[in-house]
């Protein structure tokens, strides 16, 4: 079992630095501790089940901030129960802006990319939130009226008509 020091850097390196798992095995074996990749994957697990409710208050701060980006990002799981290897899941993320007095960011996986999903992520958000051209069309369909919704550039130069909204 890992010290809890030794899951803090694997977690900060992973999510904080972007560093791959592999990189992470490496350094580690140079270290002299020989694990693999299965055995840090169900580290991060374990690890995310008892930070379950330092989660929860993270949210909680999050959609209590008066403006929020958010983004849904593609991603793939290979072996998930009752789906094929080539399904299409999302990592949903909300995050604060610079000049909120809380930094929180916030990641949720979801099978779907569907409406219910944002309304349940940001449901008792009374913000401004700045999203890609999905969410935004999330927001105006799914959420309540108290949430005005912000699209980014690069997605306004793709889809105009959704801009003017």
């Amino acid at each position: 079992m890992a010290t809890a020091s030794l899951l803090v850097k694997i977690i900060h390196d992973k999510y904080k630095l972007d560093v791959p798992l592999y990189r992470q095995i490496k350094k580690l074996q140079r270290l002299g501790l020989d694990v693999s990749e299965t055995t840090l994957c169900h580290w991060r697990i374990n690890s995310a089940e008892v930070l379950a409710p330092l989660y929860d208050l993270m949210h909680n701060a999050l959609i209590h901030q008066p403006f929020l980006q958010g983004d849904e990002t593609p991603t793939q799981v290979l072996k998930e129960p009752g789906r094929k290897a080539t399904s299409k899941s999302y990592m949903w993320v909300a995050r604060t802006v610079r000049s909120c007095d809380t930094t929180a960011v916030y990641y949720t996986y979801n099978q779907s990319r569907g409406g219910q999903v944002a309304k349940d992520l940001y449901s008792v958000l009374q913000a401004s939130c700045n999203a890609t051209a999905m969410l935004v069309t999330i927001t105006w369909k799914a959420l309540n009226e108290s949430v005005v919704g912000h699209m980014c550039g690069a997605s306004s130069m793709r889809r105009p008509a959704l801009a003017i909204l």
